[in-house]
């Protein structure tokens, strides 16, 4: 992960941005798979789509004002009835370090 500026700008894109955000893509945290399952990756792909617990993700570019870059994972989770919390998961050095963050949590879905 990259420096604490580069998290404080994309916190504030958040906050800028947050009723306007899109979310296409998703994924499964490992803990809401059940432990007798033997194929995790197989179950979220069947499952996944249905399951409350399924967490939005977003990968967006960010650049502070002294010019360093990165690529803010945002993630958001929760219903419209229940309430939405959307937050930034961290910053990284390029998408390939993105999705190994998403895999550590879970199964894209």
């Amino acid at each position: 992960m990259l420096p604490t500026e580069l998290k404080n700008t994309a916190e504030e894109w958040l906050r800028e941005h947050e009723g306007a955000i899109e979310f296409f893509d998703k994924f499964l945290p490992v803990e809401c798979i059940p432990e007798d399952v033997e194929d995790p990756k197989e179950w979220a792909e069947n499952h996944g789509d249905e399951h409350d617990g399924t967490v939005g993700f977003r990968i967006q570019a960010m650049e502070t004002g002294t010019g360093e870059k990165g690529l803010a994972l945002i993630l958001v989770k929760g219903h419209s009835w229940e309430g939405i919390r959307i937050w930034v998961e961290g910053i990284f050095d390029s998408e390939g370090d993105v999705l190994a963050r998403i895999e550590e949590m879970g199964f894209q879905v």
